[in-house]
Protein backbone atom coordinates (compact mmCIF):
# COMPACT_ATOMS: atom_id res chain seq x y z
CA UNK A 1 0.00 0.00 0.00
CA UNK A 2 1.36 3.40 -0.98
CA UNK A 3 1.80 6.31 1.39
CA UNK A 4 -1.13 8.19 -0.16
CA UNK A 5 -3.41 5.17 0.35
CA UNK A 6 -2.30 4.76 3.97
CA UNK A 7 -2.86 8.47 4.59
CA UNK A 8 -6.30 8.48 2.95
CA UNK A 9 -7.31 5.38 4.92
CA UNK A 10 -6.11 6.86 8.19
CA UNK A 11 -7.96 10.11 7.57
CA UNK A 12 -11.08 8.05 6.93
CA UNK A 13 -10.65 5.93 10.06
CA UNK A 14 -10.00 9.00 12.21
CA UNK A 15 -12.84 10.87 10.47
CA UNK A 16 -10.50 13.77 9.71
CA UNK A 17 -11.08 16.07 6.78
CA UNK A 18 -8.23 17.28 4.63
CA UNK A 19 -8.90 20.70 6.11
CA UNK A 20 -8.40 19.40 9.64
CA UNK A 21 -5.12 17.78 8.62
CA UNK A 22 -4.05 21.03 6.98
CA UNK A 23 -4.86 23.00 10.12
CA UNK A 24 -2.96 20.55 12.35
CA UNK A 25 0.13 20.41 10.12
CA UNK A 26 0.40 23.83 8.51
CA UNK A 27 0.37 22.18 5.07
CA UNK A 28 -2.06 23.77 2.65
CA UNK A 29 -5.27 21.87 2.03
CA UNK A 30 -4.69 22.11 -1.73
CA UNK A 31 -1.24 20.52 -1.32
CA UNK A 32 -2.78 17.64 0.65
CA UNK A 33 -5.61 17.24 -1.88
CA UNK A 34 -3.23 17.18 -4.83
CA UNK A 35 -1.05 14.58 -3.10
CA UNK A 36 -4.01 12.35 -2.24
CA UNK A 37 -5.38 12.65 -5.79
CA UNK A 38 -2.02 11.68 -7.30
CA UNK A 39 -1.48 15.10 -8.88
CA UNK A 40 1.57 15.66 -6.69
CA UNK A 41 4.08 12.82 -6.36
CA UNK A 42 6.11 13.92 -3.34
CA UNK A 43 5.27 15.66 -0.09
CA UNK A 44 8.80 16.04 1.21
CA UNK A 45 10.17 14.65 4.44
CA UNK A 46 9.28 17.60 6.68
CA UNK A 47 5.65 17.51 5.55
CA UNK A 48 5.40 13.74 5.98
CA UNK A 49 6.92 14.08 9.46
CA UNK A 50 4.34 16.78 10.33
CA UNK A 51 1.54 14.52 9.11
CA UNK A 52 2.83 11.56 11.12
CA UNK A 53 3.07 13.71 14.26
CA UNK A 54 -0.41 15.20 13.78
CA UNK A 55 -1.96 11.77 13.27
CA UNK A 56 0.13 10.17 16.04
CA UNK A 57 1.62 7.46 13.84
CA UNK A 58 5.22 6.55 13.16
CA UNK A 59 6.99 7.53 9.97
CA UNK A 60 7.66 3.82 9.44
CA UNK A 61 3.95 3.02 9.58
CA UNK A 62 3.03 5.88 7.28
CA UNK A 63 5.69 4.76 4.80
CA UNK A 64 4.45 1.16 4.94
CA UNK A 65 7.63 -0.26 6.45
CA UNK A 66 7.41 -3.50 8.45
CA UNK A 67 6.66 -3.14 12.14
CA UNK A 68 9.53 -3.57 14.55
CA UNK A 69 7.17 -5.35 16.94
CA UNK A 70 4.62 -7.53 15.10
CA UNK A 71 2.44 -7.69 18.22
CA UNK A 72 2.00 -3.91 18.19
CA UNK A 73 -1.31 -2.74 16.74
CA UNK A 74 -1.42 -0.56 13.65
CA UNK A 75 -3.25 2.76 14.20
CA UNK A 76 -6.35 1.56 12.33
CA UNK A 77 -6.36 -1.68 14.35
CA UNK A 78 -6.10 0.28 17.59
CA UNK A 79 -8.99 2.47 16.47
CA UNK A 80 -11.12 -0.62 15.78
CA UNK A 81 -10.34 -2.04 19.22
CA UNK A 82 -11.16 1.29 20.85
CA UNK A 83 -14.49 1.54 19.01
CA UNK A 84 -15.35 -2.10 19.74
CA UNK A 85 -14.64 -1.62 23.44
CA UNK A 86 -16.90 1.44 23.52
CA UNK A 87 -19.90 -0.59 22.33
CA UNK A 88 -22.49 -1.97 24.74
CA UNK A 89 -21.90 -5.68 25.39
CA UNK A 90 -25.13 -6.70 23.65
CA UNK A 91 -23.94 -5.12 20.34
CA UNK A 92 -20.50 -6.74 20.26
CA UNK A 93 -21.56 -10.20 18.94
CA UNK A 94 -23.35 -8.65 15.93
CA UNK A 95 -20.38 -6.45 15.05
CA UNK A 96 -17.93 -9.33 15.42
CA UNK A 97 -20.18 -11.52 13.23
CA UNK A 98 -20.31 -8.82 10.54
CA UNK A 99 -16.52 -8.49 10.50
CA UNK A 100 -16.07 -12.26 10.29
CA UNK A 101 -18.53 -12.46 7.39
CA UNK A 102 -16.80 -9.62 5.57
CA UNK A 103 -13.40 -11.31 6.04
CA UNK A 104 -14.73 -14.60 4.63
CA UNK A 105 -16.25 -12.87 1.60
CA UNK A 106 -13.06 -10.89 0.97
CA UNK A 107 -10.88 -14.01 1.16
CA UNK A 108 -13.10 -15.79 -1.40
CA UNK A 109 -12.82 -12.87 -3.84
CA UNK A 110 -9.03 -12.96 -3.75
Amino acid sequence: MELRERLAGLLDVREWSQGKLAARTGISRSHITMFLNGQRQDMGFSKIRSIACALDVSLDWLAGLPKQNPKELEPDEAELVKLYRSLPDYEKPAILGSVRLHARITRREE
